[in-house]
Formats: structure tokens, C-alpha cells, sequence
């Protein structure tokens, strides 16, 4: 007779560099929630309601031990941190570099990135990286399961970027190297 009180109510934030949507709520707005983003800039959207309360904390990207490094070697393995009790935002990066005129094969040991709804928050971008310094994107993995196919870049130098938030279920990744 008198509509649900909670018809139109919602809240929404919204991931401004990327534009999407990455929490929503039109059920039990009030219940409390906790929600990590690997952003900057967020709109944080109250429609209809007349009463709430929202806590945020900004942290600063640390960096791990293993995070990152440069291998000149032929052949190598790389692993990723331990992820295991470390949930935080990180960022690392690696550099191979084999001479030229070379390529580099990849192979993975072991992938766990988390789950697939994370991908778009942890993730290992790989990129070939050309004679003039620009970068070419070569692979972008996220999930749960370990890529069964060779990865040959088409240049020398090769950057992978892993990305994690405190999101992350994942246990990490290993990877073998060579030079072709």
C-alpha cells in the first residue's frame, strides 16, 4: 500500500579512470561494507538516501621483498612475492633483457592471480619493449589458471608488471626463461 522504503535507494562508486562501476547497492544500503581499489579517483554515489556514514583510508603503494628486479642471464625463473599474508596494493615490475638480435620464451611454472571478478584489480601485464624504448603490449593474464601455451616476445626486452590489491586470493605465479 505505502511502496517498499527502500525503492530508489542506493549507493554506487564509481572508479573515474576507468569509468566503471565497482560497488553497488540498492539492498540493506546500511550495512556495513568494505571495499579496496586500486584508484585514485572515485565517485562515491548516495541516491535517495537521507542518512549515511562513509569511512575511506588512503594508503600508499609499499613495495615487497622480491618485487621487482632486471634479469640479463640467457635462462632464469622468476617468482613472483609471497602473497600469502600480503594484502596491500603492489606494484612490480621486472626487466629481462637478453642481447640482440634475441627473443625471450616464457613459460609458466605456476599461475593463481586470484579469481576472474578481480582481473580488472590483479593481474601480470607483459610487454615487449622495442629498439626506440616504446612498449607493446604482449599478454595480459589475471585468473586462477596457469597459461599452458609458450609466450616468444617479438623484441629483446620484455617488462612484466604484476599487480595486486587487498582483494587478492591468489597465491602468485613462477615463470621459466630462455633465449631464442
Amino acid at each position: 500500500m505505502f511502496g517498499d522504503p527502500n525503492e530508489g535507494k542506493h549507493y554506487k562508486i564509481v572508479d573515474l579512470k576507468t569509468n566503471t562501476t565497482v560497488f553497488h547497492r540498492s539492498e540493506d544500503i546500511l550495512k556495513p561494507v568494505a571495499v579496496f581499489l586500486n584508484t585514485s579517483t572515485v565517485r562515491i554515489e548516495a541516491v535517495n538516501v537521507t542518512f549515511g556514514l562513509v569511512f575511506y583510508s588512503i594508503s600508499q603503494r609499499t613495495s615487497i621483498p622480491g618485487c621487482g628486479g632486471t634479469y640479463t642471464l640467457h635462462r632464469g625463473l622468476i617468482i613472483s612475492p609471497n602473497y600469502e599474508n600480503e594484502r596491500m596494493f603492489t606494484n612490480c615490475s621486472w626487466i629481462i633483457q637478453v642481447p640482440a638480435p634475441n627473443s625471450v620464451k616464457i613459460k609458466f611454472l605456476d599461475f593463481n592471480m586470484g579469481t576472474i571478478a578481480n582481473c580488472h584489480l590483479d593481474y601480470l601485464q607483459m610487454y615487449d619493449i622495442m629498439p626506440d624504448g616504446s612498449e607493446q603490449p604482449l599478454k595480459t593474464l589475471c585468473g586462477p589458471d596457469t597459461p599452458r601455451e609458450i609466450i616468444k616476445s617479438s623484441s629483446n626486452v620484455v617488462r612484466l608488471i604484476s599487480k595486486t590489491t587487498p582483494n587478492f586470493d591468489g597465491s602468485g605465479w613462477s615463470l621459466s626463461y630462455n633465449i631464442v
